[in-house]
């Protein structure tokens, strides 16, 4: 395994925040330490169904109030803890599994811009490049201009 695809340190932590910015960039915030950044679709997953997506967000589909997918994603989520990350080869999918049955699915919907970006607590980023390539950003501190290595 590439040392930089090592999400260990993401184990056994939850979401405990979710925000959103123009229903384009999502941020989701880990109990611990870390985030998840997406400019792209994602989608909860419960049961094998989909429960909500940030495409959801806002839409009121006759419902009496618009579905808040940032609310529902959060309590949905609350005492789901996370057991294994995968990333599909050849898309650069992102695939959170849970210790409950959920997976929060991080679709690369671009052949050109970064669909989203796993940050340590030390600042380094795995993140899904143009072209469904998965790079590594070293912590900001360890050069003055950030380089993404590609991950063979």
């Amino acid at each position: 395994m590439n040392e930089h695809l090592d999400f260990r340190w993401m184990h056994g932590q939850r979401i405990t925040e979710v925000s959103e910015t123009s229903g384009v960039y999502w941020r989701f915030s880990l109990s611990a330490c870390g985030s998840i950044t997406a400019e792209c679709l994602w989608r909860l997953i419960r049961d094998g169904r989909i429960a909500v997506t940030g495409e959801d967000h806002g839409q009121q589909f006759g419902l009496p109030a618009p579905v808040d997918a940032v609310s529902r994603v959060t309590s949905l989520l609350a005492d789901a803890a996370i057991t294994r990350i995968e990333i599909r080869e050849g898309t650069a999918d992102l695939i959170i599994h849970f210790d409950l049955p959920f997976r929060l699915e991080f679709i690369a919907t671009s052949c050109g811009y970064e669909s989203w970006q796993i940050t340590a607590s030390d600042g380094s980023s795995v993140v899904a490049a143009s072209g469904s390539q998965v790079c590594y950003a070293p912590p900001v501190e360890e050069s003055r201009v950030v380089t993404m290595i590609p991950i063979p």
